[in-house]
């Protein structure tokens, strides 16, 4: 972590609290979710390999606590800073409770599982169990909304700060979860009907996840990462290129990757002042 080799040892310590919290909060349920459907269906072989995962989610949470124990033993940074740097995670924390299972759809167990599944299903013409599979990813994700959003938001409602905010992306959020349960019961009920429809074709109607507002636009952001003379360096010797911008709650990062290297760097723009903060160079590792 670059604010441990800098010496900066109280907000490195934060970070790792911040990776801690986000393995229990986020990974956890995940995973958790995930183990329960290999079961469901009798995947052991799956399952068997997601409690490994578990196991490993719990490894590394007690590791980062470990360095952030450490951290906290040495000469931190100064209250002001330490203040200023737990309302930047607070705010990364809360962004990605809000969007992670929203992204469900976009990456993971959806794309290797469900996605290839359905494809071959809808080759050989079985549409009902394409879209029973397709009902199977809508109870997932309304889980994900349930275990992680909703629940993080629970507990911060306890803690009886910004009690309005979040009473207000509750109802919203169990709004989104509705809305991903009624598109199941919807599929399955086109399957029992013996409907000729793709699962692509049944929308998720009228879902609202609610969004943040920020200074920066991801093209600006994505515009400031370019403008880097060693981004350009970087880049320059790869064809194919596409940027990947994501709002982390202060910060935008914005990815560039190509097919053949993946990521070839990732520069964290801070979304307040526009500047640079970091550059994580995939080759530097």
């Amino acid at each position: 972590m670059c604010y441990e080799r800098d010496g900066d040892y109280g907000r490195a310590a934060l970070w790792y609290e911040a990776a801690a919290n986000c393995l229990e909060i986020i990974s956890r349920p995940m995973m958790e979710i995930t183990i329960k459907y290999y079961q469901r269906y009798g995947m052991d072989k799956l399952a068997e390999s997601g409690t490994e995962e578990l196991a490993q989610i719990d490894k590394q949470r007690e590791q980062y606590l470990r360095s952030a124990r450490l951290c906290w033993k040495k000469p931190v940074t100064a209250q002001a800073v330490i203040v200023s740097e737990q309302t930047k995670i607070d705010q990364f924390i809360e962004e990605w409770v809000s969007y992670y299972p929203n992204r469900f759809y976009n990456f993971g167990l959806y794309v290797d599982l469900f996605g290839k599944r359905q494809h071959l299903l809808l080759q050989k013409g079985h549409y009902a169990a394409a879209l029973n599979l397709e009902a199977d990813s809508a109870e997932m994700c309304a889980d994900l909304y349930l275990k992680i959003t909703i629940a993080y938001f629970k507990r911060q409602l306890v803690k009886g700060h910004r009690l309005d905010v979040y009473r207000l992306l509750i109802s919203q959020y169990e709004n989104v979860h509705d809305v991903h349960l009624r598109r199941a019961i919807l599929l399955r009920q086109l399957a029992r009907k013996g409907s000729r429809i793709r699962p692509s074709e049944v929308a998720v109607w009228n879902v609202k996840v609610p969004k943040v507002r920020t200074r920066l636009t991801s093209d600006q952001a994505t515009n400031i990462a370019k403008s880097c003379v060693s981004v350009k360096s970087i880049l320059a010797s790869h064809q194919g290129v596409r940027a990947y911008p994501w709002f982390q709650g202060f910060a935008w990062t914005v990815s560039f990757c190509n097919h053949g290297w993946g990521n070839l760097v990732t520069v964290i723009v801070d979304d307040k002042t526009g500047e640079i903060v970091d550059i994580v160079n995939q080759s530097w590792d």
